[in-house]
């Protein structure tokens, strides 16, 4: 988010740049439908942003995973926009489904973490994530910052909608706040961490028990 969502001091209010999809903002809000496009946990990314994005833009919005997109070949046109979602932006399916929307000329944004991946080159416009390398099996930075970035994408479609200022205002606000409050809550689990930590040291066993 650094540097996308700044704060006038003079009048309180936030405002948003991105300036990846700037130039096709138009093309995008005059498109009859979103349609997200992912796999795994970016998947799941767009399936926690979509409503968001609905809210905001007005504009109706559905979500596909990848490869199932490419067997049905779901019908497309030039009037959609479909939006790729992936943390390497090489997925194999992703980029099946980015080669078919293109052929029908539809408007095609990347959202991806690593600069000049295959998505990122071959889409209309597009968000880097700017997350960092994905080191664990387990998405987590990704994953986070995926949601952020659809959330933000949703702020800069929205920004000349009277009606949904306020909306826009009190999203804007909390992300602006949220890196702050997620320091917060590190600190925290360490402390807590580390007391549990010191009363287990003398266990001669552990055991976990869950579900999920």
């Amino acid at each position: 988010m650094r540097g996308r969502i700044k704060k006038d001091e003079s009048t309180g209010r936030y405002e948003i740049h991105l300036g990846g999809v700037k130039n096709r903002l138009r093309d995008i809000l005059s498109s009859s439908r979103i349609i997200f496009v992912a796999c795994g946990s970016s998947y799941h990314a767009c399936l926690a942003a979509r409503q968001v994005v609905e809210e905001l833009t007005d504009v109706p919005v559905s979500v596909e995973l990848a490869s199932d997109f490419n067997d049905r070949k779901c019908p497309l046109f030039r009037s959609d926009t479909c939006v790729f979602v992936s943390q390497s932006g090489e997925t194999k399916d992703t980029l099946e489904s980015l080669s078919y929307a293109r052929g029908v000329d539809a408007v095609t944004v990347g959202v991806v973490n690593v600069v000049g991946s295959e998505i990122s080159r071959q889409t209309s416009c597009g968000i880097h994530l700017n997350a960092g390398s994905e080191i664990g099996v387990a998405s987590t930075k990704a994953y986070t910052s995926q949601i952020v970035a659809l959330v933000m994408f949703a702020l800069q479609l929205s920004h000349d909608r009277n009606s949904k200022d306020a909306r826009r205002q009190e999203i804007l606000a909390a992300l602006h706040e949220m890196p702050c409050q997620i320091e917060s809550s590190i600190k925290r689990i360490d402390e807590v961490t580390r007391r549990l930590a010191k009363s287990l040291e003398q266990s001669t066993s552990i055991l976990l028990s869950g579900r999920g």
